[in-house]
């Protein structure tokens, strides 16, 4: 019951974090608990390609995005008061 509960409150603060590192840190943890919800399920494959391709190459790769950004300038750019969502 825990690893789901991790898992959703995870993937709510992928979203939500302004800092695209926290963003990606949180990402690279929903990752794992799929993880270990797949071996749960006793579908070890699937979990070790999980594991494989979505932890070792794609969070890396987007790691090396954001380091690639300037986070400095990020921070002097001045946000909106308000945020609007639209949801489709």
């Amino acid at each position: 019951m825990v690893v789901p509960a991790a898992l959703l409150f995870l993937s709510v603060s992928v979203i939500l974090f302004n800092n695209p590192i926290y963003s990606l840190i949180s990402l690279i943890l929903v990752f794992f608990n799929m993880f270990i919800v797949l071996l749960s399920i006793k579908v070890e494959f699937l979990a070790m390609i999980f594991l494989i391709i979505y932890i070792g190459a794609i969070s890396i790769l987007f790691l090396f995005v954001i380091m690639m950004f300037n986070l400095k300038d990020l921070h002097r750019i001045k946000k909106p008061e308000t945020f609007y969502y639209s949801i489709y």
